[in-house]
């Protein structure tokens, strides 16, 4: 048996580049809540509270897709462009960047998150802020049979996007 030894990576609390790859992070997650859960605002603003569910998913969805696909373009050659603690742990797990790194990531990117929705709410009127469905979150179709249905179709979501991530060279 040979001895091998974990390198948990502690050089990234101080290291310049896991310090600026972290703040990519962080201004990512900001950016891309603003902008996402912002154009579910917009939309329902614009088209009333009952129209986000149906008429609303593809400007919802193009709004989401844009934004995450600037923003992981912009931050992919600063931090791997993650934006998503699932991400994140998926890239620790493949052993892709360290242990201390990774954890650095995703606590910016749940800052970035708490962050991002502060600024919403600064910026968007109190009436449009509260006809949000579930407050920007995720909240299940008529057609979802059940909760453990959905949460069946969010693991395989995430599953994809990770999966996809971690074939990334």
């Amino acid at each position: 048996m040979s001895s091998q030894t974990l390198d948990l990576g502690m050089g990234d609390l101080t290291s310049p580049s896991a310090l600026k790859a972290s703040f990519a992070e962080l201004l990512a997650t900001t950016l891309l809540v603003f902008i996402g859960v912002g154009s579910v605002a917009a939309f329902v603003a614009a088209s009333g509270p009952d129209s986000a569910l149906v008429d609303g998913l593809p400007v919802i969805a193009i709004g989401f897709g844009l934004a995450i696909a600037a923003l992981a373009a912009g931050t992919g050659p600063i931090s791997g462009g993650h934006i998503n603690p699932a991400v994140t742990f998926a890239i620790i797990i493949t052993g892709n960047i360290s242990v201390v790194r990774g954890v650095m990531y995703i606590v910016a990117q749940l800052i970035g998150a708490v962050i991002g929705m502060l600024l919403l709410k600064a910026f968007v009127t109190a009436d449009a802020f509260d006809m949000i469905p579930a407050i920007g979150g995720n909240r299940l179709s008529d057609a979802v049979p059940s909760n453990l249905a959905g949460v069946g179709l969010e693991a395989l979501g995430t599953f994809v996007l990770v999966w996809t991530f971690s074939r990334l060279p």
